[in-house]
């Protein structure tokens, strides 16, 4: 038994933020009724009965199949977000499986917050609605665009702000690709130019440049926030600074929200930590990441990662990576799952 427990993978969940929400999901988690069921009704009965007046999830059911405009709406991405990781969180846990560390990304923090023992469900949903209502605020309906671009932090500094001084870092995912955000005419330009010289890019469309200066207008309102938080039961770090989350030095409150929402994402410093931890830990042990979302958009960053460090350090282990919910989600949990709850849990 201890032998197991030693060889036994590091497992680590990872919150992604709104990004990984584009379009409606298959429902047959839903409809084959289990606690997953449970866990979505009892939250959204929080939004409807506390801040809402109606179900968020019957607006989600109701969803045309490619409606991907309802996921720009704030108030309906933090809800449906929120309770769907929570959902597959606690399903996990349903059969025994239990992370070693969770990552909290952007808006994906305030469920690996909850998750992880930082906060309590009905704080969590308290801030969901709050962050919604403050990033309505700042919407002015016009379509703005957040880029990915196949190249290193130094990029961004040597190049981009030179020429497009306007343009922000808003996210390092990993160690050649970054987000940039700012001006939509010198982003528009960056385009054109990025284009030209073959340099492989993606714009991700939106309402809000997140984790830029635009966000700085509800800082005051973010702070005004007053919740209680406590110590993890399960570590996790966020991805607005790659710290572990604690009362001493890094608490989870008002101010940190803020941080959060405005501080760029530092996936590839986090992913950094993790397998650091692992190999403090225990060396030559694989690392299994699941992303906790319906589309992969951390995961192929991090595994870049991963990948990279694993051979630099040539520590021949098999490292895995799954996505927890899928576009081909048509089977049962248990069957797209099996293996990790082979790994790590049990059958009940």
């Amino acid at each position: 038994m201890e032998e197991n427990k030693i060889t036994k993978p590091y497992l680590v969940f990872i919150f992604s933020g709104q990004g990984s929400f584009k379009n409606k999901i298959p429902l047959e988690l839903f409809e084959n009724g289990n606690n997953f069921k449970s866990t979505i009704m009892e939250i959204d009965n929080i939004f409807n009965e506390k801040y809402y007046g109606y179900s968020m999830f019957d607006k989600y059911k109701n969803l045309k199949e490619n409606d991907s405009d309802s996921f720009l709406e704030q108030h309906f991405i933090h809800c449906i977000s929120f309770m769907f990781q929570v959902s597959i969180f606690k399903l996990y846990k349903h059969y025994g499986v239990k992370p070693d560390q969770i990552v909290g990304m952007s808006l994906g923090e305030i469920a690996s917050a909850y998750c992880s023992g930082l906060i309590d469900l009905e704080t969590a949903c308290f801030i969901s609605h709050k962050r919604a209502c403050l990033m309505t605020k700042l919407e002015n309906k016009t379509i703005k665009k957040i880029i990915s671009i196949k190249k290193p932090e130094d990029y961004y500094w040597d190049f981009i702000k030179p020429n497009y001084p306007s343009i922000q870092i808003c996210g390092c995912l990993c160690y050649d690709l970054i987000l940039v955000a700012g001006d939509q005419n010198e982003i528009d330009q960056l385009i054109c130019y990025l284009s030209k010289n073959e340099i492989r890019f993606h714009c991700i469309e939106g309402l809000i440049n997140f984790h830029t200066s635009d966000i700085d207008p509800v800082e005051n309102d973010f702070k005004q926030l007053s919740f209680q938080s406590f110590e993890p039961e399960i570590p996790n770090i966020s991805c607005s600074t790659a710290k572990l989350y604690n009362k001493k030095t890094q608490d989870f409150n008002a101010e940190f929200l803020f941080h959060i929402a405005r501080s760029p994402v530092n996936l590839g410093k986090v992913t950094n930590q993790i397998y650091e931890t692992n190999s403090c830990l225990n060396v030559n042990r694989p690392i299994v990441l699941v992303e906790i979302s319906p589309f992969i958009f951390s995961l192929i960053p991090v595994e870049k990662d991963i990948k990279k460090l694993s051979k630099e350090n040539n520590d021949n282990c098999n490292h895995q990576f799954f996505t927890a919910i899928s576009q081909d989600f048509k089977t049962n949990f248990l069957k797209s799952n099996d293996l990790l709850i082979k790994t790590f849990g049990k059958i009940k």
